[in-house]
């Protein structure tokens, strides 16, 4: 990213990739890079998951964004209150199994971003399979796309 500053406006322009053009022949041809994938993240919060491939060059790609279905915490007291914590509690572990569905689908090891509150309640829904593949579980404090950002800036230096 290039920032650029004239007298009443300041001036971002976003990055752009460098191609090595070769000339052979008459015709130019382009050589792109191939690029890698560093490693597989999946950010985790109460209101969506997103999984995405992170490449060695800083690209971030979306795998799967999955939106919750949970429901606020209900502050009031008595029975009604406890009937719509029971509920938010099935909805939670609803949407920690339709997750585990989804990370089956993914080939490579990948690393988890959560809250550190729900990291040992999510674990024990993981299966076998999705345990395997999981190098390791971090704290995150954003969630979605801006978590992946954190997560390459942090890993990517």
């Amino acid at each position: 990213m290039s920032l650029y500053w004239d007298d009443n406006n300041l001036l971002v322009e976003p990055y752009e990739r460098k191609q090595k053009r070769y000339h052979c022949g008459k015709t130019i041809q382009k050589i792109k890079k191939e690029k890698k994938i560093k490693f597989v993240v999946v950010i985790i919060d109460l209101s969506e998951c997103y999984c995405a491939n992170i490449y060695d060059d800083g690209e971030i790609e979306k795998i799967f964004r999955i939106n919750s279905e949970v429901g606020n915490k209900h502050q009031q007291g008595g029975q009604s209150a406890k009937r719509f914590s029971r509920i938010r509690e099935q909805q939670i572990i609803a949407y920690f199994k339709k997750i585990n569905e989804k990370l089956k689908d993914i080939k490579d090891n990948f690393i988890i971003g959560i809250n550190f509150i729900y990291k040992n309640r999510f674990e024990g829904y993981l299966s076998t399979e999705n345990k395997n593949k999981l190098i390791r579980f971090e704290t995150t404090e954003y969630g979605g796309l801006t978590g992946c950002y954190q997560f390459r800036n942090i890993h990517l230096k």
